[in-house]
């Protein structure tokens, strides 16, 4: 017979696993649809300034650009992008329906494709910015940048992401797996603590 707490922590985790599932299409393994975007989506031509595709390989794309895997297996596909000279374009948008007045983090994986003028992103709720990451000069170096916020009354919000370095020469960069995170209260934790517990516990007499 299941407890009272195992139930308890299996209705916490689906609502994390829930609240976790928001970015459609966060990987791009969908290709370039579930998103918009101010810039020009080119196949397999990204030379030219404001521009962006998704592929397997930035050099794919620009003869310029190291070679380098997506982040979420290493040869899926990515947001690439070419920075564009005009810092109120956004590469990347998309539309959340959130819980109100709740806590979350938005976190992505970036990389840059050459390494002159690494591109500072910034992360816009509602075309209010809420925080920004300057990318490493390292080529095909992904790392993890997570930026908290909190919805407010409304739930329903605009997300984007802006590159504001306005260099042309370099100042070019990919990004792969975004995700919006649920920041869990203490006492849910708590409970999913004890709950997991009690599952453990039933498990060694078993």
């Amino acid at each position: 017979m299941v407890g009272m707490k195992t139930v308890l922590s299996i209705a916490i985790l689906a609502t994390v696993a829930a609240a976790n599932a928001q970015i459609v299409n966060g990987t791009f393994s969908g290709g370039n649809t579930g998103f918009t975007s101010d810039y020009t989506y080119d196949a397999s031509n990204l030379y030219p300034e404001g521009y962006y595709t998704v592929n397997t390989d930035a050099h794919n794309v620009h003869g310029s650009w190291s070679s380098f895997g997506d982040h979420t297996s290493g040869d899926g596909q990515m947001l690439i992008v070419n920075g564009s000279g005009d810092d109120s374009k956004a590469f990347w948008k998309q539309s959340v329906s959130l819980a109100a007045n709740t806590d979350y983090v938005f976190s992505f994986w970036g990389a840059s494709t050459y390494p002159v003028e690494p591109a500072n992103i910034l992360f816009n709720i509602d075309g209010v910015t809420a925080g920004s990451a300057l990318l490493s000069s390292t080529t095909g170096a992904w790392s993890q940048y997570s930026m908290p916020f909190h919805t407010g009354a409304n739930g329903n919000i605009a997300l984007s992401m802006v590159d504001s370095d306005v260099a042309a020469f370099g100042n070019d960069f990919a990004v792969d797996d975004l995700k919006v995170q649920a920041v869990p209260e203490p006492a849910s934790m708590a409970a999913l603590g004890v709950g997991a517990l009690g599952l453990l516990k039933r498990r060694k007499r078993a």
